[in-house]
């Protein structure tokens, strides 16, 4: 039996199909328009760059968006529901160079080391860290790092990863 024998006819007459077979028939204009609206979900739910699924999040292979909070694919560069680009967020616990930045380090950090700069260093500022070292000796440097300890470790884990883990 060949593919061709398969395929109805031209010359087949509507009313030999059973009720059934009728009710189940999409209309032809209905199919056309079932055809566009899956083409525009499609396009919406993959990006055109990776030809990813932004949409659906594997598993483990999966992030929340930095603006709206939605789950989204570990590998999308846009969030589907608001839009917001996501290249440029890095994991909750990472510096942007790939370090663990841990807030209670830091604090103790500051606290202890931070008429040193210390805590700056370790965040990653560098120039800050610098300038605390070379004022180290007016004691300023120290009194603003027990402040900047005592805030470091008031703050919750996800808004000291947001203002100082991402660099």
């Amino acid at each position: 039996m060949s593919p061709a024998d398969d395929a109805p006819s031209d010359d087949e007459d509507p009313a030999d199909e059973t009720p059934d077979e009728r009710a189940t028939a999409p209309d032809p204009e209905e199919r056309e328009s079932a055809d566009e609206t899956a083409d525009t979900a499609s396009m919406a739910e993959y990006d055109p760059e990776t030809e990813e699924r932004l949409d659906e999040p594997a598993g483990d292979d999966s992030k929340y968006c930095h603006a709206c909070g939605t789950e989204i694919a570990a590998s999308a560069a846009y969030c589907p529901d608001c839009g917001a680009r996501q290249d440029d967020v890095t994991d909750a616990g990472e510096s942007g160079d790939g370090r663990d930045v841990d807030r209670v380090t830091a604090g103790i950090f500051a606290i202890l080391l931070g008429g040193l700069g210390v805590h700056h260093f370790y965040l990653g500022n560098v120039g800050l860290g610098v300038l605390y070292l070379c004022f180290s000796w007016t004691f300023i440097p120290a009194l603003v790092g027990v402040i900047e300890g005592i805030v470091y470790l008031t703050k919750t884990d996800e808004e000291f990863q947001r203002q100082y883990g991402g660099d």
